[in-house]
């Protein structure tokens, strides 16, 4: 049937010799296509499983060589005036603006991390609202642990509100500090293959087009969550470490946060020591957070010590 369905092709081709295509007859053409189409085709297939494969190698060969490390860094949060008045939640405040204008919080965050075992504290200023709608800004204190099955936050109470403390949760919380963007970056870079803390691997789309970055040329990879779509720009001269990172509307593709990170050499590994993460807003970002590592140490004994959940 084949032979048949080429051969009619070839025949008509032949007898309309004023359809053509740079002097070839339109039929044979046709017929290249569609011989050769589905080849093509096969080697892009190939091509984009080989880079998925290595990129899953490489991010489990970078988990294989880590095994702990201590960072210090400090942060800068900006939010645009009105950017959180409708997610506070506390008490009836009408239509009151919150925060009333500008700000930035500044703090110290250390971030450990044994196996799996990690330890969160963060000293500096926050925000606090009453319940008549007074807003301010006040020092606090918070410690968090994560030792594989529960988390326990701890968070010092202040003048101004009250805070919980001694707060245990379960493994489907994870633990306080993960339910913060800002710590990610270093967990995507040693943990990049494990859902709970990065990246479906075996979900990952590969986009056929490299992206440059950072003046890098990166490859695309992106997967889907819910209603939206994460994407990231993978720099394959480092072990795919991520360079960007997005997330956009699956319905209206408007970008929700960009992250982007830069890195330094140690020990045989490429650690993030700055980055910055932006939530888009009109005119400028509506809110966003600056990073930027003081100190490090990678694969350091840790006492076990640190991580009890036992203030």
């Amino acid at each position: 049937m084949f032979r048949r369905f080429s051969a009619a092709i070839w025949q008509n081709s032949s007898n309309a010799t004023s359809n053509s295509f740079y002097g070839l007859p339109l039929g044979a053409v046709t017929l290249a296509i569609f011989l050769f189409a589905p080849v093509t085709a096969g080697f892009a297939f190939t091509a984009n499983n080989n880079e998925l494969q290595k990129i899953k190698e490489a991010w489990k060969k970078r988990e294989a060589d880590f095994r702990s490390a201590r960072f210090t860094w400090n942060e800068q949060q900006f939010s645009r005036a009105g950017s959180f008045s409708t997610s506070l939640g506390v008490g009836n405040l009408g239509e009151a603006k919150r925060p009333p204008e500008d700000i930035v919080l500044r703090s110290t965050v250390s971030l450990e991390i044994s196996g799996l075992k990690m330890r969160y504290s963060q000293s500096g200023e926050t925000t606090y609202t009453e319940q008549k709608g007074d807003f301010g800004i006040i020092d606090s204190k918070c410690v968090s642990t994560w030792n594989l099955q529960e988390s326990r936050t701890v968070r010092y109470p202040h003048a101004k509100a009250e805070f919980y403390q001694g707060v245990v949760r379960d493994e489907d919380y994870c633990f306080y500090a993960y339910a913060l963007i800002a710590p990610k970056p270093v967990l995507w870079n040693f943990r990049p293959s494990d859902e709970r803390f990065s990246f479906p691997v075996n979900k990952l789309r590969l986009k056929n087009d490299r992206e440059a970055v950072q003046g890098t040329e990166c490859v695309v990879v992106d997967f889907v969550k819910g209603t939206n779509v994460y994407a990231l720009w993978l720099d394959p001269s480092r072990e795919y470490v991520p360079l960007q990172y997005t997330v956009n509307s699956r319905n209206t593709g408007a970008m929700k946060r960009r992250v982007n990170i830069e890195y330094v050499a140690r020990s045989a590994l490429w650690v993030p020591h700055r980055w910055d993460i932006k939530t888009p807003g009109l005119g400028k970002p509506r809110s966003s957070i600056a990073v930027e590592v003081s100190e490090f140490e990678i694969n350091e004994k840790i006492p076990d010590s640190r991580f009890d959940l036992d203030f």
